[in-house]
């Protein structure tokens, strides 16, 4: 299998590994995308040296291929959780002592704040009734406006879909 054409990821083309080791005569710690067969994912770190010819032309490289792929996942794992605890703690905050006419208000912007940090089209907020039959849609928000409550359609989820709020409730 050739990698210069079909084993690179787009967001890292063969080409600027081929545009390094040719400029600085090596590579260290390169790190890079390259696709599997079925299409995944696997994540590159190289060291390489070209290798010439008496003429100063490139035979080959010359190096070693390190698969950091989970090293990459855990990594990005931790930064979303980081940033995630960091939002949250953000939004606890502002509800500390909030005066209770700005309490809707505040729901709203944490509405668009945490589907703006899900990349969601919208977030709603749900109040479950004593009975955990229903569920209510007390606040909602699209990527655009606020979302009126009343006349959300999800109201009846908990009817419509029993196996999802026996789902919820189990944890």
């Amino acid at each position: 299998r050739q990698l210069d054409k079909n084993g690179y990821h787009p967001d890292t083309p063969r080409e600027l590994f081929i545009d390094k080791v040719e400029r600085d005569g090596e590579v260290v710690g390169y790190e890079s995308k390259w696709l599997r067969r079925d299409g995944s994912v696997l994540f590159a770190r190289e060291n390489a040296k070209a290798i010439k010819d008496s003429e100063g032309r490139t035979l080959y490289y010359e190096g070693t291929v390190e698969d950091v792929t989970r090293h990459k996942q855990n990594q990005e794992e931790l930064y979303y959780r980081l940033n995630f605890e960091r939002l949250i703690a953000s939004i606890s905050t502002r509800f500390v002592n909030i005066d209770v006419r700005l309490v809707d208000q505040a729901i709203d912007h944490v509405l668009q704040e945490m589907g703006e940090f899900e990349g969601a089209d919208s977030c709603r907020l749900y109040q479950f009734s004593k009975t955990g039959k229903q569920i209510a849609v007390t606040h909602g928000r699209s990527r655009e406006a606020s979302i009126d409550a009343a006349d959300d359609r999800t109201k009846q989820v908990a009817m419509i879909h029993p196996w999802s709020m026996k789902k919820l409730w189990r944890g």
